[in-house]
């Protein structure tokens, strides 16, 4: 059973204000235009196309937490005290910087979605990727672990998180089932957690790799 941390609630409350309209865009009635939709990123479903954008969602995301993060501090002033709350910053593999701070280097320059974070000093608490697929593929979803296992094990954050929206409750357990061995060889799965919130209306599922 996963204990909730604080942090945990700040960002399952998050998830919950993004409206749905940042999960998806509807395109209604698009029969005559079905080929041309085949190989976006969505689903042709009833006669409607259902597109995922995941700057669209990442964008309210990052409103969202900045207020309910700034809402948490009012009542828990020490609450990631000396952080700030970044998207898509580039890690880059600046020899001499990584040697400075005592890091490992990473396997190559990484840009991680969000980062809660003191920069330049050793001051990290968290580490976020997003996925918004409804049909995610267990190579995206390791690529993602294994990116946050490096930020952690080598970048010294204290945990990260696989965000996943849109996508099934029972697709993330079988394609965590199908990736169980390369996810136990994961250095810091101990403080990775998975999170899905199929929609705006499920509940925000979490999983304790």
């Amino acid at each position: 059973m996963i204990e909730f941390t604080q942090l945990d609630k700040v960002l399952i409350d998050s998830l919950n204000s993004v409206d749905q309209s940042y999960f998806e865009t509807v395109y209604h009635n698009v029969e005559a235009f079905a080929a041309a939709f085949e190989n976006r990123v969505g689903r042709i479903d009833e006669g409607n196309f259902h597109r995922y954008g995941e700057r669209v969602f990442c964008y309210e995301f990052y409103h969202q937490l900045r207020l309910c993060v700034d809402k948490e501090k009012e009542e828990f002033p020490d609450f990631l005290a000396n952080t700030l709350i970044q998207g898509e910053v580039h890690k880059m593999m600046v020899l001499g910087l990584v040697e400075r701070f005592g890091f490992v280097p990473l396997s190559s320059d990484m840009t991680p979605d969000f980062l809660i974070h003191g920069p330049a000093v050793d001051n990290h608490p968290c580490a976020i990727e997003v996925k918004c697929l409804n049909n995610l593929s267990h190579n995206a979803l390791l690529r993602d672990l294994q990116k946050l296992d490096e930020l952690i094990t080598r970048f010294n954050y204290e945990q990260a998180y696989s965000i996943n929206v849109n996508c099934a409750t029972q697709h993330i357990e079988n394609l965590l089932d199908s990736i169980a061995e390369d996810i136990s060889r994961l250095g810091g799965r101990s403080r990775i957690k998975i999170v899905c919130k199929e929609n705006q209306s499920s509940t925000v599922k979490f999983w304790q790799i």
